[in-house]
């Protein structure tokens, strides 16, 4: 009998050549900041910095003719794990909110950093409404994913144990945040990289990403009053968090059913 001969693996740039082209992203991404001198809104400069933190990569492996689908690992999945992408990502967007609140009783925040983040994530027109969902949702949760969970976890993967590689796709993804959500990032990163791993594909870790920076946005940008039904004594509220729990395990549970054979290509 024959022995088959197995497949040479996809080409993938390595590490150092990764880490190098997300360093060159930040890098631009942080340009645009010198326009805001000239009056540019920080939603209008926020899309041009999600936008430039993208463009080396695509340069660098459109010119080396690497296959971007296999990189990114934008595999297709079957529909019905998408459709569950979003209650998934819904109840761990709730549970890590909790978390956050958690991590934030022992880490403060000045009140400095507090007034800063909230001056970003707050919209005053339409058109500053769309630039934020634009940048901080959608093109965030698309690109961010992109580079950490497609690629970069990938050559993690080709290196060391799969636990390694989504702790240290995590972390990197982590620090290049601001510090004070070091913890909370971590948590949510690790999750992201196992869901990309497992399902072989990082459009459900896109979906939970635009959800969990959608909510941050959508919380921004109301009056505290109106989630009283949510927020209990500085917590999320216990039975907020019971539904979510149970959302999670039917959700996570119907996942782990339909990617049983996925996560092994």
């Amino acid at each position: 009998m024959n022995n088959i001969p197995e497949k040479e693996p996809v080409p993938h740039p390595s590490l150092k050549i990764i880490l190098g082209l997300i360093l060159a992203g930040l890098i631009l991404a942080g340009l645009p900041s010198i326009f805001s001198l000239a009056g540019a809104s920080t939603s209008s400069l926020l899309v041009f910095s999600e936008i430039l933190l993208i463009v080396p990569t695509i340069a660098y492996l459109h010119h080396k003719k690497y296959n971007l689908k296999a990189v990114f690992r934008l595999t297709k999945i079957d529909p019905q794990i998408v459709y569950l992408s979003f209650p998934l990502g819904l109840s761990i967007t709730i549970l890590s909110d909790e978390i956050d609140h958690i991590v934030s009783s022992f880490i403060e925040i000045s009140p400095e950093w507090q007034e800063l983040l909230a001056q970003n994530l707050t919209a005053e027109s339409p058109l500053e409404w769309f630039n934020l969902f634009f940048g901080a949702v959608v093109l965030a949760g698309i690109f961010e994913e992109i580079l950490f969970r497609g690629m970069l976890q990938k050559a993690f993967e080709r290196k060391f144990e799969l636990h390694q590689a989504i702790f240290l796709t995590a972390f990197v993804f982590a620090i290049i945040h601001l510090p004070f959500w070091l913890i909370q990032i971590m948590i949510l990163g690790t999750v992201l990289g196992f869901i990309a791993w497992r399902s072989n594909s990082i459009i459900p870790p896109i979906i939970l990403h635009c959800l969990n920076n959608g909510f941050a946005l959508i919380f921004a940008n109301t009056n505290p009053e109106s989630w009283n039904w949510y927020n209990w004594n500085g917590h999320v509220n216990p039975t907020v968090l019971v539904i979510a729990a149970g959302l999670l395990f039917y959700s996570a549970k119907s996942f782990f059913r339909l990617t049983e054979n996925t996560y092994a290509a």
